[in-house]
């Protein structure tokens, strides 16, 4: 179903279609950035001259590597907490855009938040690190997270451009990863990687809100406040999004055929991972009782509250199977797949997980209840569903990243 919308496909149709730029250069970035460079040094031919890309480590393989490799910088980095790797290749990143000329192809996608790490001064990068944590464990949506993130980086919210200059024009493709049904798309593309070169609506006085919603030690705190700084309102550039959850989700509908649609199903899935599973279930057996046989589908990002210190493996998508499971414990005939785009779920190698009626009920005989409410308490959902035969999904990086997919299948 992701070859139909394959990040370099996507590419090269907009170098049919849409381009009318010399474009030479190329700044890639995220966790589907090799396979959107391979699209675009196709399609720039001999016009390219050189490129600059950043992903998460595991995410370049070597036939990708050795074809890039001829014109590119190749740089890896930790996701999704913030490590030295991105520290230096973000100041690398500065300095390589100062060598620029012509006009930037940028290419943008899910991951390059956490992957471009400049923090202004004083914050050190093992503050980022306790202040990604934090967030994390807050509850917020991504969007949300990124107001703060912005205001306190030399490069996020805009603040990229500045570092643009000897290039006679920007365009910016996206592939989105952010859900939220209520933003337009210039607010969705200021957020996505934190909205680098794109004007940022959000303000220092947002930050502060989320900011304030946060535990951290007082000296981090004290710090993170120190760093705040406005980001700008109006910068150069153009931006277009190549594809995001809709296009994932309109995808598994042509591939299904003919899926069942009704009312009641969240087709766009946003919200705690609990309330969703939930209504997951209440919706499932509701159809399943009145007759109802088919797949629905939905496409989002829901949120994992992480209230724990020390959470463990997992990410949530396996945490919502998990509770949709102990929901639907015993119900025959519903089955849910919960699955990231990127094949990545949360900091797992796993991209997400399968479970019908006797999965928490098996779980429970093979761990124990009080096991298994220990496994949802502490998020250790995959840990978990590794006992059990088939239930996560596995598989490897993907080149994409453009959210969750969700298919509950009545029969």
């Amino acid at each position: 179903m992701l070859k139909n919308l394959a990040p370099d496909v996507l590419v090269e149709k907009f170098f049919r279609t849409r381009s009318k730029h010399d474009f030479m250069e190329i700044l890639a970035v995220g966790k589907a950035a090799v396979s959107m460079s391979l699209g675009a040094k196709r399609g720039l031919g001999e016009k390219f001259r050189r490129g600059f890309l950043l992903t998460k480590y595991d995410h370049l393989d070597s036939s990708s590597r050795a074809v890039l490799a001829a014109g590119f910088e190749l740089h890896e980095a930790g996701h999704p907490a913030p490590d030295k790797a991105g520290l230096k290749a973000t100041d690398r990143l500065l300095e390589w855009l100062q060598e620029g000329e012509g006009d930037l192809l940028v290419l943008m996608s899910g991951g390059a938040s956490a992957l471009l790490v400049a923090p202004r001064a004083p914050l050190l990068l093992d503050d980022l690190r306790t202040l990604n944590a934090s967030l994390l464990r807050s509850g917020l949506a991504i969007e949300r997270m990124n107001i703060l993130r912005k205001h306190l980086s030399r490069v996020k919210g805009g603040q990229l451009v500045e570092s643009c200059a000897r290039y006679r024009t920007i365009h910016q493709l996206v592939l989105s990863d952010i859900c939220a049904p209520e933003l337009g798309e210039k607010e969705v593309l200021s957020l996505v990687g934190s909205g680098c070169l794109v004007a940022d609506p959000s303000t220092v006085e947002e930050a502060r809100e989320v900011l304030d919603r946060l535990q951290l030690p007082e000296g981090v705190a004290s710090r993170v406040a120190s760093a705040l700084r406005e980001t700008p309102k109006a910068v150069r550039g153009e931006s277009h999004i190549l594809a995001c959850h809709h296009d994932l989700r309109e995808a598994a509908r042509k591939l299904l055929g003919d899926p069942i649609t009704d009312p009641r199903w969240p087709e766009v899935v946003v919200g705690e991972v609990g309330m969703v599973a939930r209504g997951f279930a209440r919706v499932g057996r509701a159809l399943r009782e009145e007759g109802r046989r088919g797949v629905l589908v939905a496409s989002g990002e829901p949120t994992v509250a992480i209230r724990v210190e020390n959470p463990g493996r997992g990410g949530r998508c396996q945490e919502l199977a998990l509770r949709f499971a102990r929901e639907i414990a015993g119900c025959p005939g519903l089955r849910l797949l919960a699955g990231s785009s990127d094949g990545t779920d949360g900091p797992t190698e796993d991209a997400g997980a399968l479970v019908d009626g006797t999965s928490w009920p098996e779980l429970c005989r093979v761990l124990g209840e009080d096991e298994m409410e220990r496994v949802l308490r502490e998020h250790d959902s995959g840990s978990a569903l590794s006992r059990l035969k088939g239930a996560l999904l596995h598989t490897g990086p993907t080149g994409h990243n453009i959210n969750d997919l969700y298919l509950l299948e009545i029969s």
